[in-house]
């Protein structure tokens, strides 16, 4: 967390003052704290221990955003600042815009967990759907796929992509100690598809969002110049 606020501390304060960083612990043991003051920020709380609580993350953090124009990620990518002040100037996205990534320097392939879109394209599809929370993996890939049977375009961005640093693979260097077993959320997944070419893609979606205890724990926001 630390090498991830110090970076993007080194951003023009044009760009950084137009972006609210909202972060979200996910029950974590060990306590969030950021002391930037060259951030805005919002750090919010689950209070509740879910196992592979993504989605709920994810729609906690788009709750909480204060902008239409939302990008949505994880620690493990970081947006240069052209990109960031790219997407800045571009309108409100009527589309999903997702990013080609570079990994030490190399073209890595695209992952739908990280893309720039609207709130109302993200609520099109009800949030992110936490029937998939308590196990591993696509919860990313149900959303998408959801959102492209309600017509939503998904496109890439190719000229500005973004960084990314892999979580590691060795247990004593891990973010965290959890086993990445899909088999459940695999079978939850080919249930849901089913209803993705019917008259009512959403008739799949759980509607459960946000079932989870959550606080603010802290907030900083920049004065703007009027």
């Amino acid at each position: 967390m630390e090498k991830f606020v110090a970076q993007y501390e080194q951003f023009k304060p044009d760009v950084l003052k137009k972006i609210l960083f909202v972060f979200v612990d996910d029950c974590s043991p060990v306590a969030v704290k950021i002391t930037s003051q060259k951030l805005n920020y919002t750090v919010a709380r689950i209070k509740d221990d879910i196992k592979w609580n993504q989605g709920g993350a994810r729609n906690l953090g788009v709750l909480l955003a204060k902008s239409s124009k939302l990008i949505l990620t994880d620690l493990d990518h970081t947006f240069p600042e052209e990109t960031l002040d790219y997407l800045l100037k571009q309108p409100i996205p009527k589309v999903i815009f997702n990013f080609n990534r570079l990994k030490d320097g190399h073209k890595h392939t695209i992952h739908p967990n990280t893309f720039f879109c609207s709130k109302s394209i993200f609520y099109k599809s009800l949030g992110v759907d936490e029937e998939f929370c308590g196990n591993y993996g696509y919860e990313d890939i149900y959303f998408m796929e959801l959102q492209k049977s309600l017509k939503t375009k998904v496109k890439t961005i190719k000229r500005h992509p973004v960084w990314v640093r892999e979580h590691k693979e060795h247990q004593e260097e891990s973010h965290h100690t959890l086993i990445r077993d899909v088999e459940v959320n695999q079978k939850l997944l080919e249930k849901k598809m089913k209803y993705l070419k019917t008259k009512n893609p959403l008739k799949g979606h759980s509607r459960l969002s946000l079932n989870f205890t959550w606080e603010i724990i802290e907030e900083n926001l920049l004065k703007q110049n009027t």
